[in-house]
């Protein structure tokens, strides 16, 4: 038995509700599936099927999607559509903490992209993939004290000789009056000190 996407996102809907963890507002960013299968010495592929379903919901606050590393239930569902596991990232909103004035146009976060990736060097071509305006929210094992407009750049690094090719991405707050960053800046790199030489006796 193979579940369609409309039967694994029903049943999926159905678990949350019983769990309480659907969000008010959502949409299903996307259905994906865990395949396995068998070959034999002819390398023929055989026994090819489904074992997982897995429904990723990302939550609307207001009209815009929560993005990154939280904001998103996860369901899995084995091949007969039982529950296998529920992964909750999604943090409680409180109240408005400050309200937008106006945002920045996308093309200030492909600015700040381009010259966070100029002082790392090493690259020669960048293709932006996407620019989303989102609420970007944390993992969980970071800190996050305020939600607020994001823009969120995915990109793909070639370095100078064109063979290597890396993802990144790069999150900037959308509010001109925005609260700080959104993502962690990255610790200082501390030089250290080289060590005195000391003589054999």
């Amino acid at each position: 038995m193979e579940l369609s996407d409309e039967d694994a996102i029903k049943l999926a809907r159905a678990h949350l509700r019983r769990y309480k963890l659907l969000p008010k507002n959502s949409r299903v960013q996307k259905v994906s599936r865990l395949h396995v299968a068998a070959a034999g010495p002819d390398r023929i592929i055989e026994d090819h099927r489904v074992i997982d379903v897995a429904v990723c919901f990302q939550p609307i606050i207001r009209g815009v999607p929560v993005d990154g590393p939280g904001g998103k239930v996860m369901v899995y569902l084995d091949h007969e559509g039982k529950l296998t596991c529920l992964d909750h990232i999604s943090r409680r909103i409180g109240r408005v903490y400050r309200k937008v004035i106006q945002l920045h146009p996308p093309e200030h976060a492909l600015q700040g992209a381009s010259r966070m990736w100029e002082k790392r060097g090493l690259v020669g071509e960048v293709e932006i993939g996407e620019v989303r305006f989102c609420y970007y929210e944390l993992g969980r094992n970071a800190e996050q004290r305020y939600l607020q407009p994001a823009y969120f750049v995915l990109a793909t690094l070639i370095g100078p000789d064109k063979r290597i090719r890396t993802g990144d991405i790069y999150v900037t707050p959308a509010p001109v009056n925005n609260v700080g960053w959104v993502t962690p800046p990255p610790p200082r790199r501390i030089v250290q000190k080289p060590r005195p030489r000391t003589e054999r006796q």
